[in-house]
């Protein structure tokens, strides 16, 4: 009898730790990150164009620019930047089509719209 008892007594002690669940929670806000989508008129710029950031040769990238219509969607290439002020130079064909001092803030997306070429 008192057997009966411990292997109960254990089994219902088994039981109720393997019910117990665990919870774990997790926050998560916007990414200490902004930004830039560079666009035009579709068919304006076939080739990718050359941005430079505050300047500075390091922070040189080629990208591709993307027709206004698909900007919005979200899928399109971004290319992430800190958020702040920062002068943006485009080249396209190693000539300047865009300067501008621009900022940006948190979590933002910027779009950089580039004139059709003439």
């Amino acid at each position: 009898m008192m057997k009966k008892y411990i292997v109960l007594s254990v089994i219902v002690v088994l039981g109720i730790m393997a019910s117990c669940t665990h919870y774990r929670t997790s926050t998560s806000g916007q990414a200490y990150e902004s930004y830039l989508v560079i666009t035009s008129e579709k068919g304006a710029y076939e080739m990718p164009v050359s941005v430079m950031l505050d300047e500075d040769s390091e922070t040189l990238f080629t990208a591709e620019v993307v027709a206004v219509e698909q900007a919005k969607k979200a899928n399109v290439k971004k290319y992430a930047v800190k958020p702040g002020k920062h002068s943006v130079i485009v080249f396209s064909d190693k000539q300047e089509v865009y300067r501008k001092t621009i900022y940006v803030t948190q979590g933002q997306t910027l779009s950089i719209y580039l004139s059709p070429k003439k």
